[in-house]
């Protein structure tokens, strides 16, 4: 089963704590629970005009959730050693 066909809760019970698999990355800035948080990344420095506008767009769809109280949605944007930046 691909992600675009999984149920939103599966999609993500599935995601959930995917950053422990990253090879050498270290969050400096982890959210209290961070086993439970999943970071997707949108574009990085040398990302084309697509994933940029992409990144933006679902920034726009997601700002409503990061403004909340105790909000479960944030931005993140990360150091990388091979392409600058990156962020999700």
């Amino acid at each position: 089963m691909k992600l675009g066909e999984m149920e939103l809760e599966t999609a993500a019970q599935e995601a959930r704590g995917n950053w422990q698999e990253f090879d050498s990355f270290g969050w400096h800035d982890r959210p209290e629970g961070a086993e439970d948080w999943a970071i997707v990344y949108t574009h990085n420095r040398d990302s084309e005009l697509l994933d940029q506008s992409n990144a933006a767009e679902i920034d726009k769809a997601l700002a409503p959730f990061m403004e909340e109280e105790g909000a479960d949605v944030r931005a993140e944007h990360h150091g990388h050693w091979a392409c600058g930046w990156i962020d999700g």
